[in-house]
C-alpha cells in the first residue's frame, strides 16, 4: 500500500530572473513550466500543492536553499495564488516512498499518512 502524506510548508516563487538558467536537473528553466525547487524531495518527484483550495501539480527539477522549503515557477505560483502574495502557506502532498533522506531526517518515519506542521509565517 502506498502511503500519501500532506505536510504544510512555507512556499514562494521564482521566475524572470532564473529564466532559461540551468536547473539541477539540466534543463533550462522556464517560469511557464508547472516546476518547483526545493531541498526536501528527489528531482522528478511529483507533488501536489495546495493554497485555499486552489491545487496544482509539479514536478521537482530544481534544488533552493534550507531557508526555502518550496520555491514554485511562476506559472505554478499563479495558479494557486496571486502573484503578489509573495509567500505562502500551502499544503504539500506526495507519495511516502518519493521522501528524502533530509525529511526523514527532519520529520521522522510515520506510521500512517500524516498531516505535519513544519512551518509558520513570519
Amino acid at each position: 500500500m502506498t502511503k500519501i502524506i500532506t505536510i504544510l510548508s512555507i512556499c514562494t516563487w521564482y521566475g524572470e530572473a532564473h529564466e532559461g538558467k540551468t536547473m539541477a536537473n539540466g534543463e533550462p528553466f522556464c517560469m511557464d513550466c508547472l516546476t518547483c525547487a526545493t531541498y526536501l524531495w528527489p528531482l522528478g518527484t511529483q507533488l501536489e500543492v495546495e493554497y485555499k483550495g486552489n491545487k496544482v501539480f509539479v514536478e521537482v527539477t530544481d534544488r533552493c536553499d534550507d531557508k526555502t522549503e518550496i520555491d514554485l515557477s511562476k506559472e505554478a505560483f499563479n495558479a494557486i495564488c496571486d502573484l503578489d502574495k509573495g509567500r505562502i502557506e500551502v499544503a504539500v502532498t506526495f507519495r511516502y516512498e518519493d521522501q528524502t533522506k533530509a525529511w526523514k531526517e527532519k520529520y521522522g518515519e510515520p506510521v500512517e499518512p500524516i498531516l505535519v506542521k513544519t512551518s509558520h509565517l513570519y
